[in-house]
């Protein structure tokens, strides 16, 4: 499995230690331009069967850019942190593997789903990892734009 880091991961730090976990990560800023908007670059990635890591919540509450996720077949990682530094979550996110790969294997694309860092946050250094949960997946997508009214 390949991954996609968004801008808002960096070019650097972020991939950089996905990379000497062993895992493949291509960047943002090495396929398109830093401005190209999400609703461009999202199905593009999403045809190369390579995976979003974002820490972007705009992405999931923008609805053309959900719908750009759902329509074009993606699996999206949100990886929640706050203010949290990109190597912490790259920690995280390594750390959280294991319990990646399981939703991974569970779930079809698309979908949005959030890795959480464990509590208390000193366990990251510890190696605990955090845990993954669905957020929206095509089928609760579709649901929720019934409901103010839209039509598939």
């Amino acid at each position: 499995m390949e991954f996609f880091a968004d801008r808002n991961l960096g070019r650097y730090d972020f991939p950089e230690y996905l990379r000497s976990a062993g895992l493949t990560v291509h960047i943002h800023d090495d396929h398109f331009a830093q401005n190209e908007p999400d609703t461009t670059w999202l199905p593009e990635v999403a045809a190369r069967g390579w995976l979003v890591l974002s820490a972007d919540r705009v992405i999931t509450r923008d609805p053309f850019e959900l719908a750009a996720v759902m329509l074009s077949g993606a699996g999206m990682f949100c990886l929640v942190g706050g203010m949290a530094k990109a190597e912490e979550l790259a920690r995280n996110f390594v750390n959280t593997r294991g319990r990646i790969a399981e939703f991974i294997a569970g779930n079809r694309p698309p979908y949005v789903a959030k890795v959480y860092r464990p509590s208390p946050l000193t366990d990251i250094d510890r190696g605990v990892p955090g845990s993954v949960k669905l957020q929206m997946d095509y089928a609760g997508w579709l649901a929720s734009r019934r409901s103010l009214g839209f039509r598939p």
